[in-house]
């Protein structure tokens, strides 16, 4: 790949982490504001905002966090490997990083397919729980939650999929550099 189009991608990937990591500053914001929202026994309707705008933020950073995972390590018929072999050289990425996890991968397929996938051919044995607290307090089964965030731990749960919030967060923060030192490179 020429540094031009390389220029493209690697923009587009620091674009993906400076979202991805906005979403966690929305996520403790919002989480805060949930948090006194509690203490202040806040109206029903304001706690289940507050709840709703949490996972808002959870679902954009594990898209944010998909997007920079498929244009590194592209999938599929039509994805070119040698565009993420390229790529990977110029930030110097792990092929075993946390990013390049099939879950992750998952968050850049369609929707509406993994929501089917998950449902399967029997409805009765997935819940429909969403809920804020330790994972421990849901049905105590990860496969059959809708939605679920535990703060404690930083574990995401969607789709029956759970997410390591902390630690992806952590590799996209590791990411960034390495981008913008590839950019920097570009650029001269």
């Amino acid at each position: 790949m020429n540094d031009q189009m390389a220029g493209f991608y690697l923009r587009e990937i620091d674009a993906q982490c400076r979202y991805a990591l906005g979403a966690i500053l929305q996520l403790n914001y919002g989480f805060e504001a949930y948090l006194k929202s509690q203490e202040g026994q806040a109206e029903e309707e304001q706690q289940r905002f507050l709840q709703h705008e949490i996972f808002r933020a959870l679902h954009s950073f594990v898209h944010h966090t998909g997007n920079v995972a498929s244009l590194l390590w592209p999938r599929g018929e039509d994805a070119p490997a040698s565009r993420g072999s390229d790529l990977c050289a110029r930030v110097d990425i792990d092929p075993n990083s946390l990013l390049n996890t099939p879950q992750i991968h998952a968050e850049s397929e369609r929707f509406a397919q993994r929501l089917t996938a998950w449902i399967g051919d029997d409805p009765a044995t997935r819940s429909e729980e969403v809920g804020i607290g330790p994972l421990e307090s849901g049905s105590g089964n990860q496969k059959n939650i809708l939605c679920w965030y535990d703060p404690n731990d930083k574990w995401f749960v969607y789709l029956g999929q759970a997410y390591d919030v902390q630690n992806l967060a952590t590799a996209i923060e590791d990411l960034r550099p390495a981008v913008n030192a590839a950019l920097e490179v570009l650029d001269t």
